[in-house]
């Protein structure tokens, strides 16, 4: 029996996600707030990042389920890309650890369960006006797996970096 499309996709986030813990893991949580890993950014800065794109996605299957069009994100419809990454930096940094990790993955649980929530037509078939008239599974990749990917290979080399240091 074939896996549904929406199980392939829930496998991909995963996958992606589990990458993700590993890295974290090999960073270790003493390490996890120190800057630099991608200019000022800790690996807990990106988390905060990558968590405040994955609550898109559950807003958006959240609006889906209920046929409404979702609330819209919480900064200007003007602004850049990176004007928005700044400001949800300022908003996250002074964040203890611990509620950015708790926050990380119960949103990663929301995104699973927003998904898995969604029939194949809703997900694959079923054109959004707000999502560019696309479906929904066209916006996912790109803010959970391949948005984890970016800032994945970002840790590494700054692992590297760092593990580096510490042995010369």
């Amino acid at each position: 029996m074939n896996a549904s499309r929406r199980e392939g996709l829930v496998a991909i986030i995963e996958s992606a996600r589990m990458e993700m813990e590993g890295l974290i893991e090999q960073v270790g949580e003493a390490n996890l707030a120190e800057p630099g890993v991608t200019g000022e950014w800790s690996v807990k800065d990106i988390l905060a990042h990558l968590t405040t794109w994955e609550e898109r996605i559950v807003a958006w299957a959240e609006a889906l389920r209920q046929g409404i069009r979702p609330a819209p994100a919480p900064w200007p419809r003007d602004w850049s890309e990176e004007q928005i990454n700044a400001s949800i930096y300022e908003s996250n940094r002074d964040r203890p650890l611990a509620d950015v990790l708790e926050r990380w993955r119960q949103v990663h649980k929301r995104v699973i369960a927003g998904i898995q929530a969604l029939n194949e037509d809703e997900l694959y078939q079923q054109k959004l006006d707000w999502l560019g008239d696309g479906p929904f599974a066209d916006a996912v990749p790109g803010n959970s797996y391949e948005h984890y990917q970016t800032h994945a290979d970002e840790i590494r080399q700054w692992l590297a970096a760092h593990q580096s240091t510490a042995a010369g």
